[in-house]
């Protein structure tokens, strides 16, 4: 191969890694911009159901207030709202954590998430692990080879004694092949 051939490898390479770098770049933005506008609609979403619950216990308390002292009824709401937030702290994982975990991580990856996200990212440091052995005892190989007998690694080891001896010899090699002419 010629230097015009490494250059023209070298320039496909860097146009191919900038492509992938950029691809990369607009999918995170996308995907980031998904993630906002659903952040954001969860925000304006459960204010409006914080607005509703609370109409919702004024209308409650209200009636209740016809069958009994209006403070009783409205201490009556404020109890249900109470085992409403302490049942939501109690299941916040199976409610709240998991189900955006999904939704976030389907948006980030780009496709829906099956079963426990936990147990995903433990097999994928598992492969992980794997595969970083399995590069560790390929670079292990290739270290052996090129320092095995007459591997690379050997002969630059003695490349500047080739160089010194050759240094030696080479005023009487040109000589007897300046004297034959």
């Amino acid at each position: 191969m010629d230097e015009n051939t490494y250059q023209k490898l070298a320039d496909d390479g860097r146009q191919y890694l900038d492509r992938e770098f950029k691809l990369m770049k607009f999918n995170l933005a996308s995907r980031l911009g998904q993630l906002v506008g659903l952040l954001i609609l969860a925000v304006v979403v459960t204010m409006l159901c914080m607005l509703m619950l609370v109409f919702a216990g004024i209308c409650v308390a209200g009636w209740l207030s016809t069958y009994m002292a209006s403070y009783w009824a409205y201490l009556i709401v404020i109890g249900v709202y109470v085992l409403l937030v302490v049942l939501l702290i109690a299941l916040r994982n199976v409610l709240l954590i998991r189900p955006i975990e999904h939704i976030a991580a389907g948006v980030v990856l780009g496709q829906a998430m099956k079963g426990d996200i936990s147990d995903q990212m433990m097999n994928l440091r598992h492969e992980s692990e794997v595969h970083h052995e399995l590069v560790n005892q390929d670079i292990h190989a290739i270290r052996e080879d090129l320092n095995r007998p007459f591997g690379l690694m050997s002969m630059l080891h003695y490349l500047p004694t080739v160089f010194t001896i050759g240094a030696s010899i080479w005023p009487v090699l040109s000589k007897l092949v300046h004297h034959r002419k």
